[in-house]
């Protein structure tokens, strides 16, 4: 049986749809994924693809009946697939019903759930589930990340942290007053963390369907987040090489 991962942020604006496509074409290289925009009328995972053009149906088209996930899932490349985002929220009992199938076809499903409190249907997720919570490591992001967290049923396989845009001066001392550390922002979300990615300006070319360098350090972040979720031990690098 396939992996589930749900990515969550408590704001909009942290970078989480654009952790959701680096972190699908990571995952792709160990398998097939399947990406499910679930931000109701608000999709943009399509465009970060470059399959905007080729969208015809949506989730809800499939949770209906009406169509299989065959004729609704756009081919990215060989490995890697997306369902648009549903016009309307779907309902919780049939998508959960529905990843537990997708799970026996693919090697890793992430639904990429808009920002805020997604109660109902986060609750309703199949319990091996695995939530990304992505925050910025800002007073705002890391508050709304916890009230989340908390929102998140203990009963769930995981909940990881992950930090983004992430820049050191912003964590050390500045005029003489000590700032939040990464020990405080675990504490703060009470999430326990996977990985941190550094703020690049170039990030932002995925909004856009174009593709990072190969020397991102954003990407070579995710790359390491990727390997963590496959279990190999990649320590945290020191702040500073982020």
């Amino acid at each position: 049986m396939g992996r589930l991962f749900a990515t969550l942020s408590g704001k909009g604006g942290v970078g989480k749809s654009s952790f959701c496509v680096m972190l699908g074409n990571a995952l792709k290289k160990s398998g097939r994924v399947l990406l499910i925009d679930m931000d109701t009328g608000l999709s943009c995972l399509d465009l970060m693809l470059g399959v905007d053009d080729r969208v015809v149906f949506n989730l809800n088209d499939i949770l209906s009946g009406e169509r299989e996930v065959s004729e609704v899932a756009i081919k990215v490349d060989s490995n890697l697939e997306l369902i648009a985002a549903p016009e309307t929220k779907p309902n919780p009992k049939e998508l959960r019903n529905f990843l537990f199938n997708l799970t026996e076809e693919y090697d890793f499903v992430i639904a990429d759930f808009s920002a805020g409190k997604n109660t109902e249907l986060l609750n309703g997720m199949p319990l091996y589930c695995e939530f990304l919570v992505v925050s910025k490591p800002d007073p705002v992001s890391l508050r709304d990340a916890e009230v989340l967290s908390a929102d998140i049923s203990s009963d769930y396989l995981s909940k990881r942290l992950i930090i983004n845009n992430f820049i050191l001066k912003d964590m050390q001392k500045a005029k003489g007053i000590a700032r939040f550390s990464i020990d405080d922002i675990i504490d703060k979300t009470k999430i326990r963390l996977l990985g941190i990615i550094p703020y690049e300006k170039e990030v932002g070319r995925l909004q856009s369907g174009k593709s990072l360098p190969k020397k991102s350090r954003a990407l070579k972040s995710v790359e390491r987040i990727t390997l963590r979720i496959l279990g190999r031990r990649i320590p945290l690098p020191k702040l500073k090489k982020i």
